[in-house]
């Protein structure tokens, strides 16, 4: 059987992780996803794994 769907907040609380700058291994154990996952999750809302380029969200424009 596999696990039950994360919710939209978790899947946004794992981008958020992920652009503040924690290890994807740490990401993954906190949310109890595997290590693959979170990468995924990534490249399916085009986040590049090299986030230097990428503002803090405070300092982003709002579409």
């Amino acid at each position: 059987m596999s696990a039950p769907r994360l919710s939209p907040d978790t899947k946004q609380a794992i981008l958020d992780a992920y652009l503040a700058g924690d290890k994807i291994t740490v990401i993954a154990s906190k949310f109890g996803v595997d290590p693959s996952y979170p990468r995924i999750l990534f490249r399916r809302h085009c986040i590049a794994e090299d986030t230097k380029f990428l503002k803090p969200k405070s300092e982003r424009a709002s579409a």
